[in-house]
C-alpha cells in the first residue's frame, strides 16, 4: 500500500511512503508564468504534466491514498487564497488522472499537526516543530527538511500511513 502526502502550494512538497525502495520526498514541481494581472507579474504555477509524471513513474496502478493539505482561505490575504486555491485544483487533477487507484482526501492542517507537533505550537513555532520531528521520523531527509525549513509533506504521509494501515 502507497502513502503519499502532500503539502500544497507552489512551495510545498510531496512525499510517498510504502515504496518497494524506500520513502521519497520532493518539492511540488512548478514553473513561472506571467499573470493575467494589469501590471505584468510572475507567479509560480503548478507543473501538472511534472507532476503526474512523477506519480505514474513512483506509484504507478499501485494501491493507495493520497492526503494533500487543504488550501488557505483568507480573503484578508487574497493573493495568497488565490495561489492556494489555484495549486489545489491543478494537484487534484494531476492525482484524479495518474492514481488511477489512490483514494483522494483533502485534510485541514491541524488535524495532522496534533499527531505530531506539541499542543500550543503557533506560526514560526510549527515549522521548527515540523523540522524536528521529520527529522526524527526521517533522518534520511534531515538535509532536504533543512533546506525547505519544515516535513510537513512527511508528517501528512506518516499520518496518512496511521490513519489507513
Amino acid at each position: 500500500m502507497i502513502f503519499i502526502g502532500q503539502d500544497n502550494g507552489c512551495t510545498g512538497s510531496i512525499a510517498i511512503l510504502g515504496l518497494p525502495d524506500g520513502p521519497r520526498y520532493y518539492s511540488t514541481p512548478v514553473f513561472e508564468y506571467y499573470s493575467y494581472q494589469k501590471a505584468k507579474t510572475r507567479i509560480h504555477r503548478i507543473d501538472v504534466p511534472k507532476l503526474k509524471e512523477l506519480y505514474r513513474a513512483l506509484v504507478g496502478d499501485s494501491l493507495g491514498h493520497l492526503m494533500i493539505e487543504r488550501p488557505m482561505v483568507m480573503p484578508a490575504r487574497f493573493a495568497a487564497t488565490v495561489s492556494a486555491l489555484r495549486s489545489y485544483e491543478a494537484s487534484l487533477i494531476a492525482a484524479e488522472e495518474a492514481l488511477p487507484n489512490c483514494s483522494i482526501e483533502t485534510i485541514d492542517s491541524r488535524v495532522w499537526q496534533k499527531r505530531f507537533l506539541p499542543i500550543g505550537a503557533k506560526g514560526p513555532e510549527l515549522k521548527v516543530a515540523s523540522m524536528q520531528r521529520g527529522c526524527e521520523l526521517f533522518p534520511q531527509f534531515r538535509e532536504m527538511i533543512g533546506k525547505r525549513k519544515e516535513a510537513d509533506a512527511l508528517l501528512i504521509a506518516e499520518h496518512c500511513r496511521k490513519e489507513h494501515s
